[in-house]
């Protein structure tokens, strides 16, 4: 005979202490007690980039939202989960050996060092009125569908009226980010409250259980009851409780100092381990709040005459003068009359708070040692803590949103002290993934607190953005590493406009296509064809207006008869095709030309010309391959033939892009808003690129060549990521005046100013700010970071050697 006992007996998962019953869409929670709870996702400012006068109007809004839409019966929480990620997207798709190894070494480094981000969650409880409240509960429990149910909808809607309008306050506000928890992301948060085995939970109904209509299976039309479905980890008791087989620390705060400041508990931040933070506040209206500070003044009152002098005046009928008065309960008083001007003044409200870090880990003695470093932070603010050992089950059980029964420990606090206190200020880890491209970050950085910053530059779909700072910071760095990142995107294409040929290491290695252009030696130097598809009539209108930008460029003024003349020219170099192709060129068509002013002001673009090695050829030998580069440095010395050459340049890139993700690097970005041509242009070709999936960052080593553009205006509303290079001589001349041009306030001017050169880099945008670090290793920096000599050596190599050993050569010489 079998024994079955064994198989009787079950662990006790304690799921009656969960308070949920069902989850019904959009996302909102009907308890088992009758109450109704949402759950917003949002990330609070970052405390290292606000001024304290944001930071303050931030507390005054977020007070004032909280006094006029929370009152009596809502219970608010705000929780920080910090988490470990060690998580490096493998969704990638290097073509070469060179950028795949650059990243593989990055992953590396990521993967194999503790990595923390903290996520915030903010729940919105409400205990309705005892009517409601039993309607709640029997619609929860029986599924009723009487008549009833209508008022009970019609309450359900006005929650979520409610939760919509809050949500809506703090958008307005300026958080960073807002969204209301669906049902997934709902019920996964729950599940990570109540468990240790962390991962995605999708709610079970029939659009997600891929059931076939034809099978004979009966699906719940209602929501099921959660309790049961996501308590997965059994939770032991006792003073040194354990949640599965990892130890629970229980660290909560015993008394509060004077005075709060925004960010109070910023500290819990930069831990370098996974915790749960929440703090509990139980809203009160003007009318409770003045009724629980009558009930403080009452029993502080009472302690001002000590006992015994009382006695004394009734015993001997006058008054005590050596008993003295207690001064503690006097001050006591006079706090609590000034706070019941201010909460009828409606400054402010109050309510009762508690705050909770929860801390684990399989080993015991870990455990202990994370809470007693939580408790060490509060010791240094002068807050008095305790790890819990009776209390801590009970005060775990009140960490769970819509768990408003259990923990002991709750002090009447102020609503400006609440968000003080409250898990709202915030490390930016940047975006996780690129939403636009549906793929990872560009680059994975380095930051404080052991917490990774993710780069990203797209915001939306406008990947436009700006590198800028001073000689000598780790610009041209910074840029050849965004360029071999971004090699990670399927079929990317990147053109970059260099300066000092600092590209043409990374470019050789990849096996692009490096041309030096108005280079009189360089075996890397271009010609162009510009004439070669002229039969296309696109192409025709586009060579009429090249050419006319040209000719005012050369102060010729554009009439209708010249525009005519050159018009008529194009169109007789439309006879050389076939066998004869080879004679459109630029002699061609100003031998055509019917007109001698027009014949001499295009001669230097022929072969008899300066540039005709350039516009003058018989073939056009620009083939794009998925990365180029063209060295600008000799050309900006010409100002007379850099705008034609970018002109047409832009023009045969604009060919080439097809929705494939392409980058177009701007170096020294000044010698393009120093041609009226070109500058003209570029609002309606950033507006063209981004349509086709193209980003422009523009580069220089100073701020001023761009706020002194003409085009200033457009390419501050374009760029949507900025990123500023360390500037130690920021607070120079006009130099903070300039800065604050480009949206920085006085938080992130200091920043950038105490930066440290070529190691630091501070990025802004609507999204958030950080000073981060790439973190590069040796043979990263051997392909990203070259100097003069360098360059030397690796032309001797490609001269030598040829192009395709030149990264076996390359590596002996950098020791990578």
């Amino acid at each position: 005979m079998y024994n079955l006992k064994k198989f009787k007996n079950k662990k006790t998962y304690n799921s009656s202490f969960a308070p949920w019953g069902k989850i019904i869409p959009p996302g909102i929670v009907i308890n088992k007690d009758g109450s109704l709870m949402s759950v917003i996702l949002y990330r609070g400012p970052d405390l290292d980039n606000e001024t304290p006068d944001r930071l303050n109007i931030i507390t005054m809004q977020i007070n004032d939202l909280i006094m006029t839409q929370l009152t009596s019966g809502y219970v608010i929480y705000f929780e920080a989960a910090r988490e470990i990620v060690n998580d490096y997207d493998n969704d990638v798709y290097f073509p070469d050996d060179i950028t795949k190894e650059i990243d593989n070494r990055r992953k590396l480094m990521f993967t194999n060092t503790h990595n923390f981000v903290s996520k915030y969650y903010l729940t919105l409880y409400y205990y309705p009125p005892t009517d409601t409240e039993n309607k709640i509960k029997n619609f929860m429990l029986e599924n009723n569908n009487d008549q009833n149910n209508l008022s009970i909808n019609d309450y359900i809607e006005k929650f979520k009226n409610k939760i919509d309008t809050f949500t809506i306050s703090l958008k307005e506000i300026g958080l960073p980010f807002v969204e209301v928890a669906d049902s997934n992301e709902l019920i996964t948060y729950l599940h990570n409250c109540i468990s240790n085995k962390k991962h995605k939970i999708i709610m079970p109904d029939k659009q997600n259980q891929f059931i076939d209509e034809k099978q004979n299976i009966d699906l719940l039309d209602e929501p099921p009851l959660i309790d049961n479905l996501i308590w997965d980890t059994p939770l032991i008791g006792g003073f040194n409780p354990k949640l599965g087989n990892e130890y629970l620390k229980v660290i909560v705060p015993l008394i509060f100092p004077q005075n709060s400041f925004f960010g109070m508990f910023n500290s819990l931040n930069m831990l370098d381990f996974e915790y749960r933070w929440v703090t509990r506040f139980f809203c009160m209206n003007k009318q409770d709040s003045l009724e629980a500070l009558d009930t403080y003044n009452k029993g502080w009152k009472g302690k001002v005459v000590p006992v015994t002098k009382a006695i004394k005046e009734m015993i001997f009928g006058h008054p005590d003068i050596d008993g003295g008065v207690n001064e503690n309960a006097l001050s006591k008083v006079e706090e609590i009359k000034e706070a019941k001007f201010n909460v009828g003044e409606d400054k402010i409200l109050y309510g009762y708070y508690s705050l909770i870090v929860l801390v684990k880990d399989k080993d015991k003695t870990l455990a202990e040692a994370k809470a007693k470093e939580v408790l060490q932070l509060f010791v240094n603010m002068g807050i008095n803590a305790k790890i819990e050992d009776i209390n801590a089950v009970d005060a775990y059980f009140s960490t769970l949103p819509g768990n408003i029964y259990n923990h002991i420990r709750r002090p009447m606090i102020n609503t400006i002290n609440l968000i003080h206190m409250v898990p709202i200020t915030n490390i930016w880890a940047g975006e996780k993934r690129n939403k636009h491209l549906n793929a990872p970050p560009l680059i994975y950085t380095k930051t404080i607190g052991n917490t990774p910053f993710r780069l990203n530059l797209h915001i939306g779909d406008v990947g436009h953005s700006m590198v800028i700072g001073p000689t000598g910071s780790g610009k041209s760095v910074h840029l050849c590493l965004i360029e071999a990142q971004f090699r990670k995107y399927k079929d990317a294409q990147v053109f970059v406009f260099d300066k000092g040929a600092s590209s043409k290491v990374i470019t050789t290695a990849v096996g692009g296509d490096f041309f030096d252009l108005g280079s009189e030696e360089s075996t890397n130097s271009i010609s162009f064809q510009p004439f070669a598809k002229v039969n296309s009539d696109r192409e025709l209108s586009w060579l009429l207006e090249w050419l006319c930008d040209y000719l005012i460029q050369e102060n010729l003024k554009i009439t209708p008869e010249i525009k005519q003349t050159i018009h008529n020219a194009l169109l007789d170099m439309r006879t050389y095709q076939g066998q004869h192709k080879h004679l459109l060129t630029m002699s061609t068509f100003v031998s055509t030309l019917q007109s001698e002013t027009l014949r001499r002001a295009f001669e230097p673009l022929t072969s008899d010309g300066a540039f005709g090695k350039i516009f003058d050829s018989d073939r056009e030998n620009l083939k794009f391959s998925s990365w180029q580069s063209f060295e600008m440095e000799n050309l900006m010395n010409t100002k007379s033939i850099v705008g034609p050459t970018l002109m047409y340049l832009f023009h045969r890139i604009e060919e080439a892009l097809d929705g494939r993700p392409t980058i177009i690097v701007l170096d020294e970005c000044w010698t393009f808003f120093n041609n009226p041509s070109f500058s003209k242009k570029i609002k309606e070709w950033l507006k063209v690129l981004r349509k086709y999936n193209a980003s422009v960052i523009f580069a220089t080593q100073s701020l001023a060549d761009i706020k002194n553009s003409d085009i200033f205006n457009t390419i501050l509303d374009s760029c949507s990521s900025r990123i500023f290079l360390p500037n130690p001589n920021i607070y120079s001349g006009d130099n903070q005046d300039l800065y604050k041009s480009f949206g920085l306030n006085d938080k992130k001017i200091q920043i950038i100013g105490t930066a440290i050169p070529k190691r630091q880099y501070y990025y802004d945008s609507i999204m958030g700010s950080r000073l981060y670090e790439l973190a590069l290793d040796k043979f990263t920096l051997a392909y990203v970071a070259v100097n003069k000599k360098d360059l030397i050596y690796a032309n001797k190599i490609i001269n030598k050697h040829g192009k395709e050993n030149f990264n076996k050569y390359w590596r002996e010489y950098k020791g990578v």
